[in-house]
């Protein structure tokens, strides 16, 4: 980050709905975020997130200018919202909490910016209506009900739409997609401008990667397996697309690597003798990078898809849907297969053609394009206090 001094020291309160972690892209993200703001020790940070598994803050670099509060949301505080607020989009008030809603009434004169990190409290800020505030959008919550199935569906998008509205609208608001795309929709959908299009940050475990080797024939599928959406991708892999993947190629490899997977499910698939199951890794990154392809047949979900970004600085190429890529502007590396078939024949085309060559060149042209320190989140924060 451009070091970028301040001559007052700033109060930000910053609130999460999950912890800074390495579990899934959304800890990821919140954790490289707080440690590159708190490299400023100009700023005096509070950062309250939420935690439903008894997840504690994990950082590679602590921020000494940082207080961590765990806010945990019962199944009681739950059911109370869902009742009190049924007429609102559960995903916003699934983590509504009537302390915090106090605490910010009282001391929200006492902070010079509010930063609320994901949609899911996003409501929160109509506690604060005329604060200075930034809405870090990771997705467009309509978009993400809109595309799925069902009458109850229906309900939720709608619902989806109406608080959605309400929140983006508030006045002293900045919201910050990650995605041109989602910027166009929110803009289309809530006549609110969306001031900046923002890039998730590349763990340092990537930037370190060296790509002198690969394994022939491994596909990688990476991802927090607890989210339907993935779990359902990988079910649709296993089922549609493995077993014409074994009639048509020989000795061939599927790693799996991400938390969120059930016993039963692991020993179900450990049963394929070419299938591995990784779990949570801590550095998965070495291991996308020496596959020759990572595999992501989304149906479902919003936003950018961060395991595309990752497989990108990573050098391997993404074999998935439209769902998988949106938002991504670059197109080199990322293959489109909207059926199991095509998912095979393309599967087979980059068995022969992705090499060592073809992974240091695409590694190289992706981060060229993504690494600019003027999308970095923290870089434009301490600019706006700056100014």
């Amino acid at each position: 980050m451009e070091d970028i001094l301040l001559t007052i020291k700033h109060k930000i309160l910053i609130i999460s709905a999950f912890p800074p972690g390495k579990k899934s892209a959304g800890q990821n993200f919140t954790r490289m975020f707080l440690e590159r703001l708190g490299i400023n020790q100009e700023l005096s940070i509070t950062h309250l997130y939420f935690s439903f598994n008894n997840d504690s803050a994990e950082y590679d670099k602590i921020p000494k200018n940082i207080e961590e509060v765990k806010i945990n949301n019962s199944m009681v505080h739950r059911f109370i919202n869902y009742i009190l607020l049924f007429f609102m989009n559960p995903l916003f008030i699934k983590r509504l909490n009537f302390k915090l809603i106090l605490f910010l009434l009282k001391n929200k004169r006492n902070y010079d910016l509010f930063i609320l990190n994901y949609s899911q409290v996003f409501m929160y800020s109509l506690f604060i209506p005329n604060e200075k505030k930034i809405l870090i959008a990771h997705d467009v919550i309509y978009q993400l009900f809109s595309r799925k199935k069902g009458f109850i569906w229906k309900i939720f998008k709608y619902t989806a739409f109406l608080t959605e509205k309400l929140v983006l609208s508030l006045p002293n608001t900045e919201i910050f997609t990650f995605s041109k795309k989602d910027k166009v929709l929110i803009d289309k959908l809530y006549k609110k401008s969306s001031n900046n299009v923002i890039h998730f940050y590349l763990p340092e475990e990537i930037n370190n990667i060296e790509i002198n080797h690969y394994d022939k024939k491994s596909i990688c599928m990476f991802g927090a397996w607890n989210r339907r959406e993935n779990f359902e991708s990988l079910v649709f892999f296993i089922e549609k697309i493995y077993p014409l993947l074994n009639e048509e190629i020989q000795e061939f490899r599927v790693r799996i690597i991400g938390s969120g997977l059930s016993e039963d499910f692991i020993k179900k698939i450990k049963k394929y003798k070419n299938i591995e199951v990784y779990g949570f890794v801590n550095n998965p990154y070495k291991m996308i990078s020496e596959s020759q392809i990572l595999v992501a047949p989304l149906f479902e979900g919003a936003g950018v898809k961060v395991k595309v970004i990752e497989s990108l600085a990573c050098g391997t190429p993404v074999v998935g849907t439209e769902v998988a890529f949106e938002g991504i502007e670059f197109d080199k590396g990322l293959y489109l297969a909207k059926k199991p078939t095509e998912y095979v024949q393309i599967i087979k085309e980059l068995f022969n053609d992705v090499n060592l060559k073809y992974k240091n060149e695409l590694r190289m042209e992706f981060l060229k394009f993504y690494q600019d320190c003027e999308k970095n989140l923290d870089y434009i924060i301490i600019k706006k206090l700056q100014d």
